[in-house]
């Protein structure tokens, strides 16, 4: 019997539309994905494709909401400052795009969303029920979008604790993964100084001079843990794209088309691995992990 391979999309904010990238590679390969499981702009990409979109479908969506101008349009300042945006203008575009009463029951492959409960301080972990609360908490990036309120959790972003969730794929059954990575590598240094501004953006929303020294600190923090998660699940296949480091995860959303193609540029450097991958689980032979 062949065995289920997991495909695994970690957050990223605009750097996660390379996964789109990767997505276009695996379906012009007819590479079998049977598990999706991902986080934060992960997540809205396997949720995405899970509803039966296609690669293409969300490669030409990607590239209409990214513009300037549409973007601004989601753009709702909030005034209770729970966050820097009230989200219920990107709330409302996903019902529209997604479905408003779409469950995980309907989609056409497991899928897991992960968040984090800011009263616990534990991983959430969805699979069944609605799913766009477990879409809308698992982008609810800390200080963007106020937390979301579900099931008496108060729930955030789930790369907070596991922004590359390969336990969660293995926990849907997946037999063997591929994870797909877009995070900044920051022990690579190339540190920016300034944060590049692509939008005419309001005032309220200019990030002040602190915040580059607080994205880079988490960029630290996401990329040491997420070493610990790869050394104790082992993907069999790991893709991560050489996005530029100033393509950040905030402000670099016009940037769409290019960060697409560094997606699709990974896979396609990684397709004799994932062949061997697929050649291998379809024989039952095993394979060596990804170091």
């Amino acid at each position: 019997m062949a065995e289920k391979i997991g495909l695994v999309l970690s957050g990223g904010g605009a750097r996660g539309l390379a996964h789109i990238g990767v997505l276009k590679v695996l379906e012009r390969e007819n590479i079998p994905v049977h598990v999706l499981a991902g986080t934060s702009m992960g997540g809205l990409v396997a949720s995405a494709y899970a509803c039966g979109f296609s690669a293409e479908d969300l490669e030409q969506h990607a590239l209409y909401v990214c513009q300037s101008r549409q973007l601004i349009k989601l753009m709702d300042v909030s005034a209770a400052r729970r966050g820097l945006l009230e989200g219920n203008r990107v709330k409302a575009h996903l019902a529209e795009w997604l479905g408003e009463n779409r469950s995980f029951e309907d989609l056409a492959y497991p899928l897991s969303l992960n968040a984090v409960d800011l009263n616990t301080g534990k991983e959430v972990v969805f699979t069944s029920g609605p799913l766009l609360p477990a879409l809308f908490a698992t982008i609810a990036f800390p200080g963007v979008f106020a937390p979301i309120q579900f099931n008496n959790r108060i729930l955030v972003d789930g790369g907070v604790l596991d922004n590359l969730p390969l336990a969660n794929a293995k926990s849907l059954g997946a037999d063997k993964i591929i994870a797909v990575d877009v995070q900044v590598d920051p022990t690579r240094g190339n540190r920016p100084q300034s944060f590049p501004l692509p939008l005419q953006l309001p005032r309220p929303l200019l990030p002040p001079e602190f915040i580059l020294d607080f994205y880079w600190s988490l960029l630290i923090m996401l990329q040491d843990r997420t070493q610990r998660q790869v050394q104790a699940v082992q993907p069999e296949v790991l893709i991560q794209p050489e996005l530029p480091v100033d393509f950040d995860m905030f402000l670099s959303f016009p940037k769409v088309k290019q960060i697409i193609e560094y997606g699709e540029q990974a896979a396609m450097d990684a397709l004799p691995r994932i062949r061997e991958l697929i050649t291998r689980s379809s024989s039952g032979n095993p394979m060596p992990k990804q170091q």
